[in-house]
């Protein structure tokens, strides 16, 4: 096994930057070929080229010799990241994490307050229906692109947000119960137009049916099936993101702005990971 895993590992060779390329120097044609591009190009577009490696720490990290000895034992070696493994409810869905914390917190929450304006220099934001709410600290959790006002900040910084990448996904209800004990199944075939479904009847007690996840450039919109546009699913962790979020946020935070979770700092976050983050800013500015 030794001189096989020496044979066919990259030790000493650099990191490609370019998400194409480090999936072939990492997991070979084979892989590339009939799963990984195709799945990814399903996902995030046909342009995986402007994609970073930089996010690559969602990904297990396995050598070829743990590979192997996965295959010969038959169970897992290697480093796994933090979302190996989900947990649910017992009873609903995903979803009640979100409603208890939101029940807890009632007294401090407005619904249905979409906010498209920010002022930097008066520390105050609007929402579409003209309410203006001014505050000695803003955290933003919504996508800097969705802002169609933002005062008080320089021209090249809002350049840098129109840079800014993301994709759209549509979710498709099915009714009926599939025969497997998975919770999610991901499909390369671009012979399909969903490139994963999500199991519901295998994690939300007494629930039916799966929903099929897929990129708005190759949704048919004229299903028969029930169907939720979400436009900002995904931030696309393209080649240069890093720089430009590094110093947008470091800027706004010299404010007391603070861009927080998958949208406020553009980075593909698991909700575990925005929790958790969250309670860290919660302690730094109390």
């Amino acid at each position: 096994l030794k001189s096989i895993a020496v044979a066919g590992s990259n030790l000493g060779t650099p990191l490609p930057e370019k998400f194409v390329d480090w999936i072939y120097w990492k997991l070979g044609d084979k892989i590339a070929e009939d799963y990984m591009i195709p799945y990814n190009q399903k996902m995030f577009g046909e342009d995986l080229d402007s994609l970073g490696t930089y996010w690559l720490e969602k990904l297990p990290s396995v050598s070829f010799e743990e590979v192997l000895l996965s295959c010969l034992e038959h169970k897992a070696h290697g480093k796994n990241p933090g979302h190996t493994k989900f947990y649910y409810p017992k009873k609903y869905g995903y979803g009640e994490l979100w409603r208890r914390m939101a029940e807890a917190i009632k007294d401090h929450i407005e619904y249905e307050k979409s906010v498209n304006y920010m002022d930097f220099d008066t520390m105050t934001v609007m929402t579409v229906d003209g309410t203006k709410y001014k505050a000695d600290v803003i955290i933003t959790t919504i996508p800097w692109k969705s802002l169609n006002t933002i005062v008080g900040m320089s021209d090249e910084f809002r350049e840098c947000i129109g840079t800014l990448k993301h994709n759209t996904i549509y979710t498709e209800y099915h009714s009926e119960n599939l025969d497997t004990d998975a919770h999610w199944i991901y499909y390369p075939d671009k012979n399909l137009s969903y490139h994963r479904i999500l199991v519901r009847h295998n994690f939300a007690e007494r629930s039916r049916g799966y929903w099929t996840e897929t990129n708005a450039e190759r949704f048919e919109k004229d299903s028969d099936y029930v169907s939720f546009k979400n436009e900002y699913a995904y931030p696309l962790n393209t080649i240069g993101k890093p720089e430009i979020m590094k110093r947008l946020l470091s800027w706004c935070e010299e404010r007391k702005v603070y861009g927080l979770g998958r949208w406020g700092e553009h980075q593909h976050f698991n909700s575990d990971v925005t929790v958790e983050r969250a309670m860290n800013l919660a302690a730094k500015l109390v």
